[in-house]
């Protein structure tokens, strides 16, 4: 109860369409009586009578009613997916919401197919349970109510017989309903699995292609598909079976029904016609006791959905977003006694100090695993230290409200990530609301509008998913425009030009130079040539810096830096 309670926020905005679909409810509940009852008066009176005329006019009102109470049904069905499509509506972007609201570490675990199923399919699952269980839920219970109060007023010992088999159903019920929801969390669980390998197979088909693994990856999903199968059978055996059931209890009330009846009119107590028109009420007690044990079981799989739709909503936000809005200043950066590990014992900083000064470029290098990437992780807050302290202009990072802090700092990852859509939508993604003139200038200064220009529809070039319409050089010119365009305090380039080509990196670095005026630059390279236009290196191994200073400085000395530099220039000629 406490988890159907939580949906109410979601359910309130559009009380009225219920309320409407309720109205239409009650009036085809109505529209339903006449013709058990009149086929007591038509039995026992019109044909005994022979009363033609009659019996026409009688059989034309019950047309005009069923007519009526069909209209009346379908307004209110229509009504009802209309409120349930907005309510999951709102509730599926909520969780959409929330996800990315969510720790960096909780996308690391589960992955983007897994997350996708576990916001989209079970909200629709959801909404498919909920929306018939309400709809067929209070039309058979207003059904069932109605037949067996005329039930009773016109045979009560009979209307009482009907009722032997509904602790029949009752045990039903109970006994497959909980097996059945448990079952359905396991099913959306195994679900959200084989989604994850689908998606995960097919993102990365370029690899799958280069290494002919196309039959090994048939095989791992038919591994996670044939879990998922599993699942779907012991629930679906577990559905049928209680189906079967409620047939064979039906059929026996009916058995039941028919003898005590028959038994009934023998001795007088029980007119033909209230005979009839108790077989016709039967199918609206019994169909109903049916049906809601049908749908109690739909319900205990809905709960076990709506489980796991909880479990999202109460996860706990990243640290810090509740914080004031405080901003960066000059943008000056502190590492002081750092130490971080994404698993506890396995260290990759060990007591990190170094400083970022503003308005100058400071690059890191090292070798690969050194941590260089943390650091952006670090300074974008997706991680928490182990120890040690991080500031911004003297205030420890954790002041800062992340969400603030990161509408200040520009990136551009290691892994360029670019949206689907056009060129304009990728390079505005940096500024909400950019102007024309702003896009411009963010392309013209790191050398995209060469290329653009190309294309026939220029900005506004639709460029697909993952902007598999650009090449490498391209993606990563895009996405320093993203990054510059916003104009941020601080500017984090990881491996940004490592896929330019030498012409193309010696004028993204020019312009580099240009937009990195006036705020903290951190570059990450491996190619050392990139760092070539910093102000001033850290070179980091085994997690600290383990030598510094200027560009030239480093390469006359005999220490990790020149070894780097020797190694990138046998690699560049190789």
């Amino acid at each position: 109860m406490t988890m159907i309670l939580r949906l109410l926020p979601f359910l309130k905005p559009y009380w009225l369409r219920a309320v409407e679909a309720s109205v239409c409810m009650a009036f085809t509940t109505v529209l339903a009586l006449p013709m058990p009852l009149l086929s007591v008066y038509i039995i026992d009176h019109v044909i005994a009578n022979g009363q033609i005329q009659t019996l026409h006019i009688v059989c034309g009102a019950l047309a005009l009613a069923v007519m009526l109470g069909l209209g009346l049904g379908f307004l209110q069905r229509l009504l009802l997916l209309v409120f349930t499509r907005r309510v999951f509506f709102d509730l599926e972007m909520h969780l959409f919401d929330k996800t990315h609201t969510l720790p960096i570490g909780f996308f690391r675990k589960y992955g983007s197919g897994y997350i996708a199923t576990r916001i989209s399919d079970d909200v629709r699952q959801l909404r498919s349970l909920m929306a018939g269980t309400y709809i067929e839920g209070l039309s058979n219970i207003a059904l069932l109510l109605v037949g067996l109060g005329i039930m009773v007023t016109i045979h009560p010992g009979l209307a009482i017989a009907v009722l032997v088999i509904a602790p029949g159903f009752l045990w039903v019920n109970l006994h497959f309903g909980h097996k059945v929801r448990g079952l359905s969390d396991q099913v959306q669980e195994k679900k959200a699995i084989t989604t994850a390998t689908r998606l995960e197979s097919l993102d990365a088909a370029p690899v799958v292609r280069a290494f002919e693994r196309g039959r090994g990856e048939a095989r791992r999903l038919a591994r996670d598909m044939h879990s998922e199968v599993n699942e779907r059978l012991k629930r679906d055996v577990t559905l049928a079976s209680a189906g079967v059931l409620q047939m064979v209890l039906y059929s026996l009330g009916g058995l039941f029904l028919l003898w005590y009846g028959a038994h009934e009119i023998m001795v007088g107590r029980l007119t033909l016609g209230q005979f009839v028109a108790f077989n016709t009420l039967m199918a609206y007690v019994y169909g109903p006791m049916n049906q809601l044990s049908g749908l109690y079981v739909n319900v205990q799989k809905g709960l076990g959905i709506l489980k796991r739709v909880c479990e999202i909503m109460d996860m706990s936000p990243e640290k810090g977003r509740k914080i004031g809005a405080r901003s960066i200043g000059t943008g000056e950066i502190a590492f002081e006694n750092v130490c971080f590990g994404y698993e506890p014992h396995q260290p990759i900083l060990n007591n990190l100090n170094f400083s970022l000064k503003s308005d100058r470029i400071t690059a890191i290098v090292g070798p690969t695993g050194a941590g260089k990437t943390t650091l952006v992780n670090l300074l974008l807050r997706f991680c928490d230290l182990n120890a040690g302290r991080i500031s911004i202009d003297g205030t420890d990072i954790f002041e800062f409200n992340p969400r603030i802090l990161r509408r200040e700092i520009g990136t551009v990852e290691q892994d360029i990530r670019i949206f689907s859509g056009t060129i304009r939508e990728n390079i505005s993604y940096g500024k909400f609301g950019a102007s024309q003139r702003e896009i411009i200038d963010a392309a013209e200064a790191m050398n995209c509008m060469e290329f653009i220009e190309r294309f026939p529809d220029g900005l506004d070039t639709r460029i697909g998913s993952g902007g598999v319409q650009l090449s490498g050089g391209q993606k990563q010119r895009v996405a320093l425009a993203r990054a510059i365009i916003r104009d941020p305090k601080i500017l984090i380039l990881d491996e940004a030009t490592s896929s330019l080509d030498p012409r193309s990196e010696g004028l993204v670095q020019d312009a580099l130079k240009r937009a990195t005026k006036g705020r903290t630059t951190l570059l990450i390279a491996h190619r050392l040539s990139t760092v070539s236009i910093a102000d001033y290196i850290y070179v980091l191994a085994d997690g600290r810096v383990v030598e510094e200073g200027h560009f030239h400085d480093l390469i006359e000395r005999d220490g990790h830096f020149k070894t780097y530099y020797q190694q990138d220039r046998i690699a560049a000629t190789a």
